[in-house]
């Protein structure tokens, strides 16, 4: 039987300022628990990887702090927000949406999986991207003795080309 979790990029959220110089972004975020990825459109570097029951209240916190720390206009507007929905199934069960609560951890069929970190660690030595969470930096165990499949899934192309990944029960990720 495997476990499989599948990243899916679901929007590209950017900051935009309006006329009055109040910032806004290009479309609604989900009101649902999702993983993001902030990038840097100016460097096309990936700054961070994070969790959040509720993205827009984290972001508009995120843009104050911003703000009142002397970032620009024009830096803050070069940021883009990727919104990933996880799925994951175990064995036959049917593929459902996994939402992982504000710590990474995704629950389903009473599999618990830590998704944020698993995506961390994909991004930084897989794709070779520098993300910033370094408490999540180091390589993944699987914890349950089934095989976990893992995919990333972007289909518009915006952050990482779309592939899929296999580690053994109690395996390692990466195995060095």
């Amino acid at each position: 039987m495997k476990i499989r979790v599948t990243y899916e990029v679901t929007d590209k959220i950017t900051v935009q300022l309006t006329n009055y110089g109040l910032y806004k972004y290009s479309k609604s975020f989900p009101k649902a628990g999702r993983l993001y990825i902030i990038e840097n459109q100016a460097t096309k570097r990936t700054y961070y990887i994070g969790t959040s029951q509720d993205i827009k209240e984290r972001f508009n916190s995120r843009i104050r702090s911003m703000t009142e720390f002397g970032f620009s206009d024009n830096q803050l507007i070069s940021i883009s927000i990727y919104v990933i929905q996880v799925y994951s199934k175990i064995g036959r069960q049917l593929l459902k949406p996994a939402p992982p609560n504000d710590s990474g951890k995704s629950t389903v069929y009473r599999i618990r999986l830590d998704v944020e970190k698993l995506l961390i660690v994909t991004a930084t030595k897989f794709f070779g991207q520098n993300v910033r969470n370094a408490n999540k930096f180091d390589s993944f165990k699987n914890p349950y003795d089934q095989e976990l499949v893992w995919e990333f899934n972007d289909t518009k192309g915006h952050l990482f080309s779309t592939h899929k990944w296999k580690l053994p029960g109690k395996g390692k990720f990466p195995d060095k």
